[in-house]
């Protein structure tokens, strides 16, 4: 005969692992999860990129001003985060903490945030503070015609 004896102890640690593994299937890892971006991808002779228009739903963040979305783009683990700073200007950076690699959430307010452990940037990628040794890998980004090319 099988017998399963668990103590207070295990019994929680087994939950709270189980519970810990199904949150993370159903709910993803970031607290800011949002659905990634429609995209396409350019050369314009400048190298490979991805143009977002903003009359497709998924980019309507980016139609005012501090809308922020991810964007996953080719074989890369973290997407990319888009970011509209002012009417013309975007900033375009990889979502990737430089101190451990863990995916950052999308702004609150203008900051951006490591959740695995507390490094803040600015909306810019700049390093604000925490355990990053730098700031965010920009990339250059440019707005016209309702339409942001973002260049990799």
């Amino acid at each position: 005969m099988f017998s399963l004896k668990l103590d207070r102890r295990r019994f929680l640690k087994t939950g709270l692992a189980l519970l810990a593994v199904k949150g993370t299937v159903f709910f993803g890892t970031n607290s800011c999860t949002t659905k990634d971006s429609v995209l396409s991808t350019n050369d314009n002779g400048s190298g490979n990129g991805v143009t977002l228009n903003l009359d497709e739903a998924a980019n309507e963040p980016l139609r005012e001003i501090g809308g922020a979305i991810k964007v996953s783009v080719g074989n890369s683990n973290n997407p990319l985060i888009v970011v509209r700073n002012s009417e013309t200007k975007i900033s375009a950076l990889d979502s990737t903490c430089t101190h451990r690699s863990c995916e950052v959430s999308l702004p609150r307010g203008k900051i951006i945030s490591c959740p695995c452990h507390g490094a803040t940037f600015d909306l810019e990628g700049q390093r604000l503070s925490g355990p990053a040794p730098t700031g965010l890998r920009r990339y250059p980004a440019q707005f016209s015609n309702n339409e942001i090319v973002v260049t990799l």
